[in-house]
């Protein structure tokens, strides 16, 4: 016959020991909210599993364990005529992982428990025997027998062979507790974390091609997939492999996906970070972006102020409508191509041009290189899109002595920026017009950027007024522009 402990607190089932070769059930495929680590089983691993033996009792945290027939073991150390003290204790035990409790124990056992000696499953979290232990005469005969025991909630549980008198005879195997073949049902209680992190999608403004979205994420059982998704359709996936052997089965961390947005429609989307953990637990993190990847429709009523008639003064005036277009981004110049009246547009005698202005509509001083008939045409078959550059600027002190410096400091914002970097121009207002007196280099993978300037002929109380300007360049996908002023007294010496 055989035991059965603690049957009301726990359900336990047992195999029939009189049958050799008895099988375990395998575990059913995880719920939502759990997963399953194994040990023992189809190789050595015991992630998870920690021993603390004693002076009187071998414990084993890995497989095999010497003598275990290939388990996890917390047995006695033999001696012929000398007695274990009272307490003398030695125990392997699994740990589950932060924010999560094991719910299930499925393994093969073998339980040995004589004179004094109490073996077999404990639940550490709790304080609680759930096989054998504290039960006298519970045993399997010196076989291992399938072991199933549900309904738990416990951080820590595994084997523990203790004296439980005042002392205990060593001179056979009174004292021994092992484990093989076990399957531990996790119950992973946390979602997991994640964040919008940056990359160029994220950089705020109007957004075309090809761009990219960071995604941080971390959970304490690992990431099991990582995805993006647009008006909650999947764009960018990654599913990775997780580890059955492993306590945090799922490797960490987020990734970095890319999204052609030229596969959306122009205009404004909800892009969507979601990621599961270990435990299936989903969390997700949102934004909306705004996307353009169409030039605007052909100016409308392209016209010439005054007709074509011959004049003597080499100024015109260009106007046009602008196409009516919703939901996109705004225009921000018109790039135009003045070709000789009869030569096709694109020739090397065309000349091009841009005027920059929001939403601009005419171009009030246009002039030709030399007399003749001349035809202005849109630079391409329509008016390019273009949107400024942008930049921060501040200045750590508006109030200054001659001799002394000033940090002037700023970031470009939209991203794309160059490998290298992009260089920015430090204008101050003098004499009637703005003068550079600096190109700082803005960094590439930050677009910060900073330069110290120390005023050094001042004479009197002079207040100056500061900007900085971003210039149109090859590899920078933004028109020429402008920050805010700021502007610095300069109290120098008396004139």
């Amino acid at each position: 016959m055989i035991w059965k402990p603690f049957a009301r607190w726990r359900r336990v089932t047992f195999g029939v020991l009189a049958v050799a070769g008895a099988s375990l059930v395998l575990a059913p495929a995880a719920a939502a909210g759990t997963y399953v680590v194994k040990a023992c089983a189809d190789n050595p691993q015991t992630d998870g599993w920690a021993a603390e033996p004693g002076p009187f009792v071998a414990a084993y945290g890995a497989c095999p364990a010497p003598g275990a027939e290939g388990g996890l073991v917390a047995r006695l150390i033999g001696h012929p005529n000398q007695p274990a003290p009272g307490f003398a204790e030695g125990k392997t035990f699994f740990t589950s992982p932060a924010g999560t409790n094991v719910v299930r124990l499925q393994a093969f056992i073998r339980v040995e428990q004589q004179h004094g000696w109490q073996a077999g499953v404990r639940d550490f979290a709790n304080g609680a025997w759930l096989y054998c232990g504290a039960l006298r005469g519970c045993t399997t005969f010196g076989t291992f027998q399938p072991m199933d025991l549900g309904g738990l909630a416990t951080s820590r549980i595994g084997l523990l062979t203790i004296c439980a008198a005042s002392e205990c005879r060593r001179d056979a195997n009174y004292g021994y507790a092992a484990l093989k073949t076990v399957t531990l049902t996790i119950d992973d209680y946390v979602a997991p974390d994640v964040r919008l992190a940056g990359g160029t999608l994220l950089g705020g403004g109007w957004r075309r091609g090809t761009q990219t979205v960071d995604i941080e994420a971390g959970d304490s059982t690992g990431i099991k997939d990582v995805r993006l998704l647009v008006d909650g359709a999947t764009r960018d996936a990654d599913t990775r492999t997780c580890d059955v052997f492993r306590a945090s089965p799922c490797p960490n961390g987020g990734r970095r996906a890319e999204l052609n947005t030229a596969v959306l429609q122009d205009g404004r989307h909800t892009i969507m970070a979601q990621v599961r953990d270990a435990g299936d637990n989903v969390s997700e993190a949102s934004r909306e972006v705004l996307v353009d990847n169409t030039p605007p429709g052909q100016p409308i009523d392209l016209a010439l102020d005054g007709g074509d008639a011959w004049r003597p003064v080499n100024r015109y005036r260009v106007s046009w409508r602008n196409p009516r277009e919703a939901g996109v981004a705004p225009i921000a110049a018109a790039e135009y191509q003045l070709c000789p009246a009869g030569t096709p547009a694109g020739s090397a005698d065309c000349r091009r041009g841009e005027r920059t202005g929001r939403a601009i509509t005419s171009i009030d001083d246009f002039t030709v290189p030399f007399a003749g008939d001349w035809t202005i045409r849109p630079g391409v078959d329509e008016v390019e899109l273009r949107v400024r550059a942008a930049t921060a600027m501040r200045v750590n002190r508006s109030r200054v002595a001659n001799g002394e410096t000033v940090l002037f400091r700023g970031r470009l914002r939209g991203g794309h920026l160059p490998p290298n970097g992009k260089l920015v121009a430090l204008q101050v207002y003098s004499r009637g017009k703005w003068r550079t007196f600096a190109t700082p280099r803005a960094s590439s993978r930050t677009g910060r950027w900073r330069y110290e300037y120390r005023f050094d002929g001042t004479r009197g109380s002079v207040r100056y007024k500061f900007r900085t300007k971003v210039l149109r360049e090859a590899g920078y996908p933004f028109s020429t522009g402008k920050s805010r002023k700021v502007r610095v007294t300069v109290h120098g010496a008396s004139r």
